[in-house]
């Protein structure tokens, strides 16, 4: 069908393929996103496990994901230990490549971390009382997942 105004001439067809065409592009490269909207699939965290302080392994945390475990978001719960046996619990979430959790001690403390697919073993935390390094228990890695 041909759409006809002085000076113009539009071709419906070419209109709607063209729009279909434009639709269907959008939807492709949407698709080849990852989790985290960058193109690149987010990195997926194996967290329930046994982390050791990697300056005192004798302060440990001990995680274990609320859901699925091994996926590219979730949340988690566990307790703190420290080198006294005085223990806190915590919560937190990971997703798009970073990891977030409360310790609940007389006053909260909040840490923040990134993780990459790279090193899942090891998470840089920053937080109001300073850095904190974890490194995944290598004694209690579940069956399948890297080594430290």
């Amino acid at each position: 069908m041909t759409l006809r105004q002085p000076g113009n001439e539009v071709t419906i067809m070419t209109i709607r393929t063209c729009g279909a065409a434009i639709l269907a592009g959008a939807l492709a490269f949407a698709g080849c996103q990852g989790e985290d909207g960058a193109g690149e699939p987010a990195p997926l965290l194996t967290i329930t496990n046994s982390w050791a302080d990697e300056t005192d392994s004798a302060h440990t945390f001990d995680l274990v994901a609320d859901d699925e475990d091994g996926r590219a978001a979730g949340t988690f719960t566990g307790v703190e230990t420290l080198p006294d046996f005085t223990q806190f619990s915590l919560a937190g979430s990971w997703a798009d490549g970073a990891v977030r959790f409360t310790v609940f001690r007389l006053v909260e403390v909040v840490y923040e971390a990134e993780y990459a697919a790279d090193n899942p073993t090891r998470l840089v935390f920053s937080s109001a009382e300073g850095d904190l390094v974890l490194v995944r228990d290598a004694g209690r890695i579940r069956a399948g997942d890297p080594a430290p």
